[in-house]
């Protein structure tokens, strides 16, 4: 699928976190169905931007949900990565994950 961003001020770690909003608010039985991979393309400030949600789910239920966008300049050459994630479990509140967690997704 492909769609028209913002032109202007709209960073690609700003895509990135209103993708993870919106994970945030969903209940735990819509996160459970969400695909292991997920890709989409969007031209933000005239640029392409791939983005890619990954989808883990986890022993104890917990599930890992990364959004991972990659912006584009000439002949496909990436020229930036932004990367966020969350762990969400019946137990409680998402949690944050640490860049450590997501060094495989930058």
């Amino acid at each position: 699928m492909r769609s028209e961003g913002r032109r202007g001020g709209a960073h690609v770690e700003e895509l990135v976190e209103q993708r993870l909003n919106a994970f945030t608010s969903m209940p735990m039985e819509r996160l459970r169905l969400l695909p292991e991979f997920a890709r989409e393309e969007v031209v933000l400030e005239g640029r392409n931007v791939v983005i890619a949600t990954y989808h883990e789910s986890l022993a104890n239920d917990i599930h890992r949900v990364i959004v991972q966008a990659s912006q584009e300049r000439w002949g496909g050459i990436v020229a930036g990565v932004a990367v966020s994630g969350y762990e969400f479990s019946d137990a409680g509140s998402p949690r944050k994950l640490r860049d450590e967690e997501l060094y495989d997704y930058t």
